[in-house]
């Protein structure tokens, strides 16, 4: 809209509840700003959850700029109730939803949030965007890229905690952030995104390509169901190496000798879904899927030869199994490790990143990655477009 007009609205940030797509625009083809998108669980009006092909599209584009992206997947989320005007179930429109173990309205094992539980998160999520990019309150800048929202928020959401019914992916800018992996071209397997080499032992390493929509040819199909006429399933849309392992394993990646020195970020960042897969424990109770959820390790190793490995599963739920019977929402969601959880390395002389796999019970497994990186800043303050000038029109 700006673009066809004379007077121009500096636009400081964009949230898009439950979203539709157009394939193929880009809808910062014009400049970019922070965009922030909630996807609803149990979205039964738009039940493909569209709106997150836009996130993973841009994800890559115009990150000079400055801009920071958000993704939210809201466990038990339905389209409607984030605002006070559309009062229907909209989850009750869809069978994929509305006979979804997960979705249903009432039921022992449902994870539906309540009307006043959807919105005290969309208001806990709507306002921490609007009050950070808008009216520059760094207080609540966190709080958006980890999904955590306001005490009072949370205790509206049961029978789920937040920390298992919010999956929050964040994209830095390019000055915040290193992509180390996150699989491209031909060799994909075989190198990273930083020309690094990627080697494997003990497991299987694949990689897939989700587009899966009729009009669209799926040459990299991902593992596991498509969906169909009463089910749903939804990936994000972006490449991702396959895991499969049967044993206790390890992905090695390289680090270039020139981008060694990781001391000016803040965590190690890597976006994983766990599969459908019978490799993966099955989940009994959807209250209690965190605990079939899979575990792996995080391993660097500096120049010296000084190894350190984090648990991922302390520190997020992405690698939760899908919850429901229907419904099934697959879609990478991130796990942040603070760099300080690595003790013991140079950060300055980081040689390589290992994934390990088979640990802590879980001897097999099937996962799915993308987008490791070190990400955000030890010290300085981002730079958020849009609020030097966010105070009214100007000449276009």
């Amino acid at each position: 809209f700006n673009h066809k007009r004379s007077t121009v609205y500096p636009l400081g940030g964009v949230v898009a509840i439950g979203p539709t797509d157009i394939p193929g625009t880009d809808p910062f083809r014009f400049g970019a700003t922070n965009l922030a998108e909630i996807l609803p669980g149990c979205d039964g009006d738009v039940s493909s959850l569209e709106g997150g092909h836009v996130f993973e599209r841009v994800k890559g584009s115009h990150r000079s700029d400055g801009a920071e992206l958000f993704q939210w997947l809201v466990q038990g989320a339905n389209h409607n109730f984030f605002n006070t005007i559309w009062t229907d179930d909209d989850a009750r429109f869809a069978p994929a939803t509305d006979l979804d173990s997960a979705c249903a309205p009432t039921g022992d094992d449902s994870v539906r949030l309540s009307r006043p539980g959807q919105r005290a998160i969309g208001l806990g999520l709507i306002n921490g965007f609007i009050r950070g990019f808008g009216g520059g309150e760094e207080a609540y800048l966190p709080g958006l890229r980890s999904g955590t929202l306001a005490e009072a928020a949370c205790t509206a959401t049961a029978p789920l905690p937040c920390d298992q019914r919010i999956r929050p992916s964040w994209i830095a800018p390019a000055g915040q952030r290193r992509l180390v992996l996150s699989p491209s071209g031909r060799a994909a397997t075989r190198r990273n995104s930083l020309g690094g080499g990627i080697s494997s032992r003990g497991l299987k390493l694949d990689w897939c390509n989700p587009f899966e929509v009729r009009w669209l040819k799926q040459k990299r199909r991902c593992p596991g169901p498509r969906g169909g006429e009463e089910s749903t399933v939804n990936r994000s849309w972006t490449r991702q190496l396959v895991v499969t392992w049967k044993r206790r394993s390890e992905v090695t990646t390289m680090i270039p000798a020139a981008r060694r020195d990781v001391s000016r970020f803040s965590d190690l960042v890597f976006r994983a879904s766990t599969t459908l897969s019978p490799l993966n424990p099955a989940v009994r109770s959807n209250l209690r899927a965190a605990r079939s959820s899979q575990r792996m390790d995080i391993i660097l190793t500096d120049r010296a030869g000084n190894r350190a490995r984090a648990a991922a599963e302390n520190f997020s739920h992405a690698l939760d199994p899908p919850v429901g019977d229907r419904t099934r929402q697959m879609l990478l969601g991130d796990v942040t490790i603070p760099l300080t959880s690595f003790a013991g390395v140079d950060l300055e002389r980081i040689r390589s990143v290992g994934l390990g796999f088979g640990v802590r019970g879980r001897r097999h497994g099937q996962v799915q990655i993308a987008d490791l990186a070190f990400q955000g800043s030890s010290g300085a303050v981002l730079r958020r477009p849009g609020l030097a000038t966010a105070h009214g029109p100007v000449p276009g």
